[in-house]
């Protein structure tokens, strides 16, 4: 039950007022969400569980800077801008707006991004869409119950995928996953380490009881402006659409999951995986 926004900046960079745009259209949509109230209630029209951020600046050398931000205000109380706003060169964003899952911890642990790392020191820094069986994946990454006290669900997604950071740019990693998708695998992924980076973003989730409400809610879009990629929560662009004329939108595949590569000054489109059509 959250919102999320990721942005891949081209290498002619991204334009401040854009980036602002998008920025604001993620508040009101975690505000006030029509898809939210439709499919889980009254009570579930806004994201106030806390909401974060990650953000790389992208320059010769690859990754040159990264910011995370969480806090446990609602995104919409809060008073915080996006990082590295005077900065028009290339750059991944993702942000995230939380409306906690029934049974799931508020806390600082819980905002994201969150964070793991592999076997091998690579860091992952996730945010999600959905709900995934916390107790199977903290079974997976042989998880204390203490551990099971503190985190939520996405938490142990991102150990999961971390612990198999080789693998994150293959699709049996994803049909591995799927296999504990309760609802919604929406993610946006950055593995870092001193070799590379990459960045997945995609999504996957199940129809159920009610698929025209699910759908509506758990659909992703693409959307591609002055050579910039934006992938974008349902509610952002049919209720908030942040540039209109100027972002091409697209419904994003179910079951499909984007690729890129840093590579020097550049992010580099890899190709895109599927796990198979879902709708």
């Amino acid at each position: 039950m959250c919102r999320m926004l990721v942005l891949v900046g081209g290498k002619n960079g991204v334009r401040r007022d854009f980036r602002r745009k998008l920025y604001n259209s993620l508040i009101r949509a975690a505000r006030r969400d029509p898809y939210s109230r439709r499919l889980f209630g009254e009570d579930e029209e806004s994201h106030r569980d806390g909401w974060g951020l990650f953000a790389a600046k992208i320059g010769e050398a690859g990754v040159e800077s990264y910011t995370v931000y969480r806090s446990l205000k609602p995104i919409f109380e809060d008073d915080v801008e996006p990082p590295f706003l005077a900065y028009e060169g290339p750059l991944v964003e993702m942000i995230h707006a939380r409306a906690a899952s029934t049974g799931m911890p508020v806390n600082m642990f819980s905002v994201h991004p969150v964070e793991a790392s592999s076997p091998d020191g690579y860091r992952l820094l996730l945010i999600h869409n959905g709900s995934v069986d916390k107790e199977g994946l903290a079974r997976a990454v042989g998880a204390s119950k203490r551990e099971k006290s503190i985190y939520n669900d996405s938490y142990f997604l991102a150990r999961f995928l971390a612990s198999r950071a080789s693998n994150l740019a293959n699709a049996s990693l994803f049909e591995e996953a799927a296999r504990y998708t309760k609802t919604a695998m929406n993610i946006a992924a950055f593995l870092l380490s001193p070799e590379k980076a990459l960045l997945v973003v995609g999504s996957y989730y199940k129809l159920l009881d009610k698929p025209e409400e699910r759908r509506g809610y758990y659909k992703l879009y693409i959307g591609r402006a002055g050579g910039s990629i934006v992938y974008a929560s349902s509610t952002i662009v049919d209720y908030y659409n942040p540039a209109p004329g100027y972002i091409e939108w697209a419904e994003f595949p179910n079951g499909s999951f984007d690729i890129y590569k840093v590579s020097g000054a550049e992010v580099v489109y890899e190709g895109r995986i599927s796990i198979g059509d879902y709708q």
